[in-house]
């Protein structure tokens, strides 16, 4: 490539030397637009939507969007139906959000600082002064009642693999002698599931503004002392959940048509980059055996949390 190329042209040659896009189906790009383009925006402190600050998160994000105006030219452009259903930032201006306001009551963490619970004030309250907070099965989460944001499959993760890119063996049903390779006629779909259902507690790793519209939320609840609350929350749960395995961490977000066709991919920590401006942090029980039936939401108290959290509400 020539040193006088501008990013945006560099861009341009990397998508035409891989075309991983090309044979996804329209719907696939479809949406791909829309996941793109949601975590390109963020909700400035004036009520704007504006791109993400300049750094190597803009970069990324541009250069996949870069790639999808690429494939959308040779398929005569971006149809209307990719913008529908669009996770849209919520613009306020000329009013500032309410959150800004709310938040100037205390002092903003640093993101990775704290975790963050953003939901109803009534909920937030119970959780504030009794430590209160149901924990709910991966299985919920795929409920089509939920708001977008929230709702996806925390049992499996999918990824595709460009078809010109793989060769699949065709083995002899009676010798297992190999028969010789052959193109798929469509991009490999590789889908990795649990084999049980298990539990699942999730909060933000930052402040993030839009979050409160996105989580339909009224109120947050920021979580300053992370180990305090970590054993609090892991003792508990380990008198209803007796020798379920415990494991915490922030998720990996994973681009299903860029992720190597040998990269380990769970179906646990794992998530579809569409929720990457969520920047999640999860707690997950894992059962020791195999529960062959969807499992029910635990109500737990904690006790009092005030003096390791702050409570904002709208």
């Amino acid at each position: 490539m020539s040193g006088n190329l501008s990013r945006a042209d560099m861009w341009r040659q990397r998508y035409a030397l891989r075309p991983y896009l090309k044979n996804a189906s329209q719907l696939q790009v479809d949406q791909r637009v829309r996941d793109v383009m949601s975590n390109l925006m963020r909700l400035t402190e004036k009520g704007q939507i504006a791109p993400l600050p300049i750094g190597p998160d803009l970069e990324y994000w541009s250069e996949l969007f870069t790639h999808l105006l690429e494939e959308s030219g040779r398929r005569g452009g971006i149809p209307q139906n990719a913008l529908k259903e669009l996770q849209v930032v919520n613009a306020t201006y000329p009013e500032k959000p309410k959150a800004v306001a709310a938040l100037s009551s205390i002092s903003i963490p640093s993101p990775g600082s704290c975790f963050v619970k953003f939901t109803k004030s009534q909920y937030a309250k119970e959780f504030v002064f009794r430590g209160k907070l149901r924990i709910a099965p991966a299985s919920y989460y795929a409920d089509p009642t939920l708001n977008q944001a929230i709702r996806d499959d925390e049992l499996s993760v999918t990824a595709y693999f460009p078809r010109d890119e793989v060769k699949i063996e065709i083995l002899d049903g009676k010798t297992g002698v190999s028969k010789g390779k052959i193109t798929p006629t469509t991009d490999l779909k590789r889908c990795v599931r649990s084999s049980t259902d298990y539990y699942v507690w999730c909060v933000a790793r930052s402040l993030d503004l839009r979050l409160f519209d996105d989580f339909e939320s009224d109120a947050c609840v920021i979580i300053k002392d992370k180990q305090r609350f970590l054993d609090l929350l892991k003792r508990k749960m380990g008198v209803h959940l007796v020798n379920w395995c415990f494991w915490n961490s922030a998720v990996n977000y994973f681009d299903p048509y860029l992720i190597g066709l040998k990269q380990d991919i769970d179906p646990y920590f794992s998530k579809h980059f569409r929720y990457w401006y969520q920047r999640e942090h999860r707690f997950l029980w894992l059962p020791p055996e195999t529960q062959s039936t969807p499992l029910c939401p635990i109500d737990i108290e904690l006790g009092s949390l005030e003096d390791i959290v702050d409570y904002v509400q709208l």
